[in-house]
């Protein structure tokens, strides 16, 4: 097998595109081995600086000038009927109860996976629960209080819609 020697030698002509693209804010890549020259980075790595700009290889740079000072997540759950339209069982035949406390503990996850991010904004999970159990309103409010998360959870009453058609 033939091997294919990487030339990195940078002429005057380069360098000097490379800087002048410095000092205009413009982001160029590499496409023989996706590298961006300006910020020094490779593409496998992360491109984006988050709150400062986000890059997208379609799109290119975008600066952000508003930054995220909060985030709201709202979770709408139903732990005790199917869908109206589901008629086939759930891939693993768990009951609906188990994946809702699931997709709560996966978003507490990520949550604490992102840390970092998080501590800057102010955060709180909003859960709009329709007809659950008692018993799992009440797991569900233990795994958000452990979290130590701004919650809140709403039960949602069908009966204030009535006159939305559906």
């Amino acid at each position: 097998m033939r091997n294919i020697k990487n030339n990195n030698k940078k002429g005057f002509l380069k360098k000097t595109f490379i800087k002048l693209c410095r000092i205009l804010g413009y982001e160029i890549i590499d496409q023989n081995n996706f590298y961006f020259p300006v910020s020094e980075i490779s593409a496998e790595h992360n491109l984006s600086i988050l709150g400062k700009r986000a890059i997208s290889l379609g799109l290119g740079e975008t600066k952000i000038i508003r930054p995220v000072k909060s985030l709201d997540i709202i979770l709408k759950t139903c732990t005790s009927v199917n869908l109206v339209t589901q008629s086939k069982k759930r891939i693993f035949e768990n009951n609906k109860s188990e994946y809702t406390l699931r997709t709560i503990k996966s978003l507490l996850n990520g949550i604490k996976f992102n840390n970092e991010i998080f501590k800057k904004n102010d955060l709180k999970i909003t859960i709009v629960d329709h007809n659950s159990n008692k018993d799992d309103l009440k797991l569900i409010d233990s795994i958000l209080e452990k979290s130590l998360i701004k919650y809140e959870i709403i039960n949602l009453d069908v009966n204030e819609f009535s006159s939305v058609k559906t």
